[in-house]
């Protein structure tokens, strides 16, 4: 909270409310919780704002945009993510003919912010092992990446030569 208030957001304690759900016992743990609920909030924000923009408000509105915001996080295979975000998009509703813009794209700044606070406090107090570990797989994940995009760079280089290609994607396939 002390750091969304250093940066001037208003609301902090979204930050804080954010910090306190996706901290988990795992680094992994807090991290998709941490990426689940920024996805959450982030879809549910875009939608309840699309339908302030439209000056759309009312029961109906509100029952309308909750379904949306399920179906996109359904669609999204996020839908642990649900509450959240059908949360957030009535949150961001104009509410008794008053538009609370202002506090949405708040909650929406605070959320992240929280939530990277919780992942670098995990990644300090939960063990270097899991960080270690997050590491050497992204890096490796990079690296694998890396190769393929080489490999099919290679191939529009010269379209003959499809075996690169062929040989980095099953070394990714056979890494998973």
């Amino acid at each position: 909270m002390w750091l969304s208030s250093a940066i001037g957001l208003q609301d902090r304690w979204w930050a804080g409310i954010s910090a306190v759900v996706a901290t988990a016992d795992t680094l992994g743990a807090t991290v998709g919780t941490a990426a689940l609920r920024i996805a959450a909030t982030l879809v549910g924000l875009m939608v309840g704002l699309a339908a302030a923009a439209l000056s759309a408000h009312g029961v109906l509105v509100s029952g309308l945009t909750v379904v949306v915001v399920l179906v996109v996080l359904f669609e999204l295979s996020l839908d642990a993510g649900a509450r959240l975000g059908a949360a957030t998009t009535l949150s961001s509703l104009p509410h008794r003919d008053q538009m609370r813009v202002s506090e949405a794209l708040t909650r929406g700044a605070n959320v992240p912010l929280g939530c990277a606070v919780a992942v670098a406090v995990g990644m300090v107090f939960v063990g270097h092992r899991a960080g270690d570990r997050l590491r050497r797989d992204l890096r490796r994940d990079v690296d694998d990446a890396g190769a393929l995009a080489a490999a099919a760079l290679s191939i529009w280089n010269d379209p003959q030569d499809t075996q690169a290609l062929h040989e980095s994607l099953a070394a990714l396939l056979a890494s998973r």
